[in-house]
This record gives C-alpha cells, structure tokens and sequence, in this order.
C-alpha cells in the first residue's frame, strides 16, 4: 500500500477488488473487498467512492473528423 504523499489517495498493488459494498437506497458505496494476488488475503477497505481505470489509451478514433 502506498500513500501519496499530500493525497488522499491509497494505490494497491499486485490487488483487485471482489465485492463492491455499500447502501441500495441511497445508492453509495461504503467498502471495497480486496484480493492480494500474490498473498490471496481478502482484506475490506472502507471508502466513501471509487475510481476505476482500465487501459491507459482512451478509444476516441470514432470521433476524429
């Protein structure tokens, strides 16, 4: 786990979220359920949001010109 350092930001690494938890009504998310997939811990993390990434390039070709 890496803080970065002045953020509120928490990088996990070699991990992957299993269960996304939280309220239906309203609709919010409270925790993650996280895998280690190195050591296989499933550990919870409490968050108030979340943000997920995949891939690094953006597929925008269908709007150019």
């Amino acid at each position: 786990m890496i803080l970065v350092k002045g953020q509120k930001i928490e990088i996990l690494f070699d991990s992957e979220v299993v269960e996304v938890c939280g309220n239906e009504q309203p609709k919010s998310v409270e925790y993650l359920k996280i895998i280690n997939n190195k050591t296989k811990e499933i550990s919870e993390v409490k968050v108030n949001a979340m943000f997920v990434a995949i891939g690094r390039d953006p597929e925008s070709t269908i709007f150019k010109d």
